[in-house]
């Protein structure tokens, strides 16, 4: 059987009250706003999208507002037992709701309530270094902190265990010191003269065990490299306060900062040779071990002495004949062309290009 359509009005607008549906009754109301979409950057309806401006809902604050009213003052004993409208005692001063409350552009905060900006030092602010001049630091320690921390160094060092965390911090600078200045660089001996030498004074008139088998280039390169060690490793110049009284612990604290700076050396060392053969240039063909080092002209020029170069280049047989051979002496102290990018070099200065060779970066670098 087909269905019919009802002739019955349709109802368009209904209200439920009391659980009951009827049509309102002449009252139009606003219709709702369109919903804020959903996400992280869902906004509340804009006051353009109602109507009228009674249906834009009052706006909520977090933070509340002063009121601009004055705030009353406290009732008395008397009044608050026997208060004149009536009611219990007890009573509070009204309070204002919120949409009472004075909007919060409109109020202003008071002077007392102003902090002021705190400085961190990224401004630049004059006459700050001039106050800054005047103040001394604080102590490190206090003589008992003091006592207990140096107890602690000398502890671990006569355990010699690398694990102990008072000795981190000078594990890991010995083991970076020597990449960064010089890989060569004995950090108890430069500590150790440096501390003696005074900058204030010549080198001729400086006074102490050891000035008379320097030069005054080195005296002042060591006393540089004391200075960059002091500013590398903070904790070794709380050490120095720690042990002023105590030279026999800063020396063993000296000595395990080089056991591990020669460590680095060796991992250093190890990680070339596995790699240094990688990136030799022009090897005419595979040879045999016995047949490269001396027997080869390219390794035997990578391993000959800097400042021989000259009478490597001029005879190259014969000069690795005479190292083969013994005649000519080649100790720790020559160090190999490979070390330096010749291109450097500079003959009044050994050190110019030393740890720039080109072998020697491609096997170091990744």
């Amino acid at each position: 059987m087909a269905r019919t359509k009802s002739s019955a009005p349709r109802i368009t607008n209904p209200v439920s009250v009391s659980g009951a549906t009827r049509l309102s009754k002449g009252k139009s109301r606003a219709p709702a706003p369109p919903p804020p979409k959903k996400g992280r950057l869902s906004k509340r309806p804009a006051p353009s999208d109602y109507e009228s401006e009674e249906d834009v809902p009052p706006r909520k604050y977090r933070i509340k507002a002063v009121s601009a009213s004055p705030s009353p003052e406290p009732e008395s004993d008397v009044e608050r037992a026997h208060p004149q409208d009536g009611t219990s005692g007890t009573s509070h001063a009204p309070r204002r709701t919120r949409s009472e409350s004075l909007p919060l552009h409109d109020v202003e905060p008071a002077e007392d309530d102003i902090e002021e900006e705190e400085d961190y030092g990224y401004g630049d602010h004059e006459g700050d270094d001039e106050e800054d001049e005047d103040e001394l630091p604080e102590p490190l320690y206090d003589t008992e902190t003091a006592a207990r921390v140096a107890q602690n160094l000398v502890d671990a060092l006569a355990e010699a265990k690398d694990n102990q965390r008072c000795l981190q911090p000078f594990k890991k600078a010995a083991r970076v010191i020597p990449r960064l200045i010089n890989p060569f660089l004995s950090i108890g001996s430069s500590i150790e003269c440096g501390l003696r030498i005074d900058p204030d004074l010549t080198f001729e008139e400086q006074n102490f065990a050891g000035i008379k088998n320097m030069t005054e280039s080195l005296c002042w390169e060591i006393k540089s490299f004391y200075d960059r060690i002091s500013e590398m490793c903070p904790a070794l110049v709380k050490a120095m306060d720690l042990f002023a009284n105590d030279p026999a612990a800063f020396e063993s604290l000296c000595k395990y900062m080089d056991k591990n700076a020669n460590a680095a050396r060796r991992d250093d060392c190890s990680r070339i040779r596995h790699h240094v053969l990688i990136y030799i240039d022009d090897i005419p063909s595979t040879l045999e071990k016995d047949e490269r080092g001396w027997h080869n002209r390219q390794t035997a020029r990578l391993l000959c002495p800097q400042d021989q170069l000259e009478e490597f280049d001029a005879d190259w047989l014969r000069f690795a004949n005479e190292v083969m051979s013994g005649v000519r002496e080649i100790d720790e102290n020559d160090l190999p062309s490979f070390l330096w990018d010749q291109t450097a070099t500079d003959p009044n200065n050994p050190y110019a290009g030393l740890c720039r060779g080109p072998l020697l970066l491609k096997a170091m670098l990744p």
